[in-house]
C-alpha cells in the first residue's frame, strides 16, 4: 500500500513539474513578444517613411518633366523666330538683286498671243449669239406689246376735247328714260377726221334700223373678239369689207341720228357685249398693264400667250429669209 502510495505522489509531483515548465515557456513567449514590439513599430515606422519619401520624389520627377519638355517647346518655338528673323534678313538682302533681275527680264519684249485667231472668231460667234438672244427676247417683248397696241382698240379716234356722256346708265337726254349708254360721247366739231382705233376690217356702213338714233354709222371688226363703233358722222370714207389700219380715216364726225349736239359715239365691244370705252381710249405703252387690271372678262393671259407665239414665228420665218437671202461665211 505504502508502495502505491508513493507511486500516485512520485505522478503527481510530475504532473504539476509539467504545468510549471508550460506555463514558464508561455510566460517566455508572451515577454518575447513584448520585447519585440518595439522593433516591429520602428520597423513599420521606417517602411512607411520610404514609400512616402519615393510617392514625393515620384510627383516631382513628373513635374520635372513636364517642365522641361515646355522649356524644349518654349526653346523650339524661340529657335523658330529667330529663324524666321534671319531668313527675312536674308531675304531683304536679296532684295535689291532680284530687282535689277526683273528690270532685266522687263527689258526684254516678248509678245506671248493669249488666243488664237481660230479662239478669237469663235469668242466673237458665241458674244453675237449671245447678243442676238438677248436682242430678240427684247425685240419679242417690245414687238409683242406693239401688236397689242395695233391690233386691239387703243387711243382717241378723234383729238380729245372732252367727254359730254359716260358709259354707262343714265337719262337720255332726249327721251328722258333711263338706259344704258353702250359707249362714250366725244366732243367734237363738225367735221373732224374720225380714225380706226385698231386694225380691222369694215363690217358695216350705214343706219342700223335697230339703233336709228346712233345716226351714220361705222362698225369695225378688229382681231381677238373686239369691235368698235363709230356714230353721229357726218360723211363715212370707208366701204364694207375694206381692210384698214390703226390711224387711218374711216369718216368725218357730224350730228346725225338723235342728238343734243355735235359730238363723236365711240363705243368698244367684245364678243359682242359693250365696254366702258375710257379703259381704251386711255391705254398705250406708258401704262401698257393697266387694261389687263380693268378688263377681267378678257382672258389676257391666254391672248398675250398667242400672240407671242405668233411673233416668235415670225421671227423665226424673218431669220430663215435672212439666212437663206445672206448666207453665213
Amino acid at each position: 500500500m505504502l508502495i502505491v502510495m508513493k507511486s500516485k505522489k512520485s505522478m503527481d509531483r510530475k504532473k504539476i513539474g509539467k504545468k510549471k515548465k508550460i506555463t514558464n515557456s508561455n510566460r517566455n513567449k508572451h515577454l518575447s513578444l513584448v520585447k519585440a514590439a518595439p522593433f516591429v513599430g520602428l520597423m513599420f515606422l521606417s517602411l512607411l517613411f520610404v514609400l512616402t519619401y519615393n510617392l514625393i520624389s515620384g510627383n516631382q520627377s513628373e513635374t520635372q518633366n513636364e517642365l522641361d519638355e515646355h522649356g524644349v517647346m518654349f526653346l523650339s518655338e524661340s529657335s523658330k523666330t529667330e529663324n524666321s528673323l534671319s531668313y527675312s534678313k536674308d531675304f531683304s538682302d536679296l532684295n535689291p538683286t532680284l530687282d535689277s533681275i526683273t528690270e532685266i527680264f522687263n527689258s526684254y519684249t516678248v509678245k506671248i498671243p493669249t488666243h488664237t485667231s481660230q479662239d478669237r472668231n469663235v469668242s466673237s460667234i458665241i458674244d453675237s449669239l449671245v447678243m442676238d438672244s438677248l436682242v430678240s427676247l427684247e425685240i419679242e417683248n417690245i414687238s409683242m406689246r406693239q401688236r397689242l397696241l395695233q391690233e386691239i382698240p387703243s387711243g382717241y379716234p378723234v383729238p380729245f376735247r372732252g367727254v359730254t356722256s359716260d358709259y354707262g346708265m343714265r337719262i337720255h337726254p332726249i327721251s328722258g328714260n333711263r338706259l344704258l349708254h353702250s359707249g362714250v360721247d366725244l366732243r367734237a366739231n363738225i367735221g373732224t377726221p374720225v380714225i380706226s382705233t385698231a386694225d380691222g376690217i369694215i363690217e358695216f356702213t350705214g343706219v342700223e334700223k335697230k339703233y336709228r338714233a346712233r345716226g351714220l354709222t361705222v362698225i369695225i371688226d378688229h382681231n381677238y373678239g373686239f369691235k368698235t363703233v363709230y356714230g353721229h358722222l357726218k360723211k363715212i370714207v370707208v366701204k364694207q369689207g375694206d381692210f384698214i389700219k390703226k390711224g387711218e380715216v374711216v369718216a368725218f364726225s357730224g350730228n346725225s341720228g338723235i342728238t343734243n349736239g355735235p359730238h363723236l359715239h365711240y363705243g368698244v365691244h367684245f364678243l359682242n357685249s359693250a365696254t366702258n370705252p375710257i379703259n381704251y381710249v386711255k391705254w398705250g405703252p406708258d401704262n401698257f398693264d393697266s387694261l389687263f387690271k380693268l378688263e377681267a372678262r378678257v382672258k389676257w393671259s391666254s391672248l398675250i400667250d398667242r400672240i407671242n407665239k405668233k411673233v416668235q414665228r415670225e421671227g423665226l420665218q424673218a431669220k430663215k429669209l435672212v439666212n437663206t437671202n445672206q448666207p453665213i461665211q
